[in-house]
C-alpha cells in the first residue's frame, strides 16, 4: 500500500526507513515523523529509544520510499522473549529482531 492510499487504519507517528546491525540485533534504526503523506526530517535513534517510543504507544511502521512515494509496510512492535525486548513487524516468538525488510544504513 502507498501513502497516498487510505487503507491504513491507523496513522502512524513514525515511520523507520532503515536499521543498523550489531550481528543479529538491529543498533540503530532511522526513524522520519510521519506527516501522512511525507516523511519528515529522519535522525538516527538507538534500539532502546525505539522500543521505549513503541512501549509508550507511539505508532511506528516501516516504510520505504519508492519514486516519490513512500511504502508503508508493516507496524513494528516490541514484544519480550525470554526476558528480553525485540522489535519486529511480525509476532513470531524468535528470540531476535526483525526489520528485515529494511535496508541497512
Amino acid at each position: 500500500m502507498t501513502a497516498s492510499q487510505a487503507h491504513v487504519s491507523l496513522t502512524p507517528d513514525f515511520v523507520v526507513t532503515a536499521v543498523r546491525r550489531d550481528g543479529h540485533q538491529v543498533s540503530h534504526v532511522r526513524l522520519h515523523a510521519w506527516s501522512g503523506r511525507t516523511l519528515g526530517s529522519g535522525y538516527t535513534i538507538r534500539r532502546e529509544e525505539l522500543i521505549q517510543s513503541l512501549r509508550r504507544g507511539d505508532l511506528v511502521y516501516a516504510a520505504r520510499p519508492e519514486q516519490g512515494e513512500v511504502q508503508l509496510l508493516r507496524k513494528i512492535v516490541s514484544i519480550g522473549i525470554q526476558g528480553e525486548r525485540f522489535v519486529k513487524t511480525s509476532l513470531d516468538r524468535q528470540a531476535r529482531d526483525g526489520l528485515d525488510e529494511l535496508p541497512d544504513f
